[in-house]
């Protein structure tokens, strides 16, 4: 029922946080500040359990609804690897299309309550549910990984 539940929200873009395949884990939802700087998203039970939907930056695409009218007024390549302004840290496909969207007014959406359901298949299977850290682990991984510009 995954799919009708996206629908049933009505929005643009619409998609779920889901854990990275690398351990330890950051969710793939983010938002960038003006300065460039990004910031995970967390997907915690509560959110879930409220039903909350959020606007943000950047989700992964991995499970995501698009409409056909976010698309109708972007041209050009919609994907693709890029560097950031600094030339240091690399902007991944997701990260790219959702910037481009934004920049078209297009708001980006998460279902927290979806997210909390699935999973990341890699080796294993990565689950939110296992990634959901302390406050003080939450800012470990955040300055570990912050410097390197999260896609």
């Amino acid at each position: 029922d995954a799919l009708v539940r996206l629908l049933r929200h009505r929005l643009a873009v619409v998609g779920c946080n889901y854990a990275r395949r690398l351990h330890p884990t950051l969710p793939t939802a983010a938002n960038v500040a003006n300065d460039g700087r990004v910031t995970p998203v967390w997907t915690s039970k509560e959110d879930a359990d409220a039903g909350k939907v959020e606007k943000v930056s950047n989700l992964g695409l991995g499970f995501c609804l698009v409409s056909m009218e976010a698309l109708q007024d972007l041209d050009g390549s919609l994907f693709q690897l890029s560097l950031d302004d600094g030339g240091e840290g690399l902007i991944g496909e997701d990260a790219y299309f959702f910037g481009r969207l934004r920049s078209a007014g297009v708001d980006v959406w998460l279902d927290h309550a979806l997210s909390w359901e699935i999973g990341h298949i890699g080796q294993s299977t990565h689950y939110l549910s296992n990634a959901v850290k302390p406050l003080e682990e939450r800012k470990y991984v955040e300055s570990v990984y912050a410097p390197s510009r999260l896609e």
